[in-house]
């Protein structure tokens, strides 16, 4: 190792693909299939950004909570989940295996569900659901327990 100091999960997550190389690496390697994956990551990581972002406004002493900050945090939250269930409907890469995409989504999904769990209600994002049930019936999942 260079002595290179990696700070950021996909920074890191990026040089374990390389480490292991094209065949068991966790997103594509170039080209529109990398591209599309970044994309949906981008999604996840802004949701799961809006989803703390209200949690740590709430956390707050109830008259310095800003109700307008968490309507457009919800707003912004809800425009992923959209965006990550219309991927997962037309254009989701889909692969032999889990993949960073997955593993980032459903992550995602199930912290939103224990911090803002109304921004899911009425089965809104039907897609974002089975690919998070389909992800936790995965033995790697099953060998993660979230904690409570």
């Amino acid at each position: 190792m260079s002595g290179e100091v990696l700070i950021e999960s996909a920074a890191i997550l990026d040089y374990l693909d390389d480490i292991v190389g094209p065949s068991r690496a966790l997103l594509p390697v170039a080209g529109e299939p990398r591209r599309r994956c970044l994309r949906i990551l981008a999604s996840a990581t802004a949701a799961c950004d809006k989803a703390i972002a209200i949690s740590y406004e709430r956390r707050r002493p109830s008259e310095r909570i800003f109700v307008d900050w968490i309507a457009r945090c919800r707003m912004q939250l809800d425009a992923a989940l959209a965006e990550l269930d219309s991927f997962i409907r037309s254009s989701w890469p889909i692969h032999d295996r889990l993949m960073q995409t997955d593993i980032t989504t459903a992550c995602m999904l199930g912290y939103v569900r224990r911090v803002e769990p109304g921004a899911l209600q009425d089965g809104r994002y039907p897609y974002l659901e089975e690919l998070a049930a389909r992800c936790e019936e995965d033995s790697a999942f099953k060998a993660c327990p979230q904690a409570a």
